[in-house]
C-alpha cells in the first residue's frame, strides 16, 4: 500500500505512530501513581492469602483481612487512573513537517 501524502507540507509521507494522550508532566504523573499501585495490588493479594491461611477466625483475622482487601482495592482504583494517564493513541505523523493527524 502507498503512503499517503502529507496535506499540510505536500511533500512528507504521513506514517502510523503511537503518542500518549497526555503530556509529558501528566504522563509521569501517571507513572508515579501506577507503579506503585501494582506493588500495592500485590501486597494486598499476598496479605488476604496469608491472612486467610493462618489458624482461626477471630475478630483480629477478620480486621486484617478487611484491611488487605480495602488496600487492594484502593490499589487497583488508583491503577486505574494511572493507566488512564498513561494510555497511548495511534497518530498518522508526518515525517517531513511532523504534523498530526487522527488516526481512524
Amino acid at each position: 500500500m502507498d503512503a499517503i501524502k502529507c496535506k499540510t507540507c505536500d511533500t512528507g509521507k504521513l506514517t502510523r505512530r503511537a503518542v500518549y494522550r497526555m503530556s509529558s508532566v501528566v504522563v509521569l504523573i501517571g507513572y508515579i501513581i501506577l507503579i506503585p499501585s501494582i506493588l500495592g495490588m500485590i501486597l494486598g493479594v499476598a496479605t488476604c492469602f496469608n491472612v486467610a491461611s493462618k489458624g482461626p477466625n477471630d475478630t483480629a483475622t477478620r480486621l486484617a483481612e478487611g484491611i488487605a482487601f480495602f488496600w487492594t482495592v484502593a490499589a487497583l482504583v488508583s491503577g486505574v487512573l494511572g493507566w488512564i494517564l498513561v494510555m497511548k493513541k495511534s497518530v498518522l505523523q508526518c515525517n517531513h513537517c511532523s504534523a498530526v493527524v487522527a488516526a481512524s
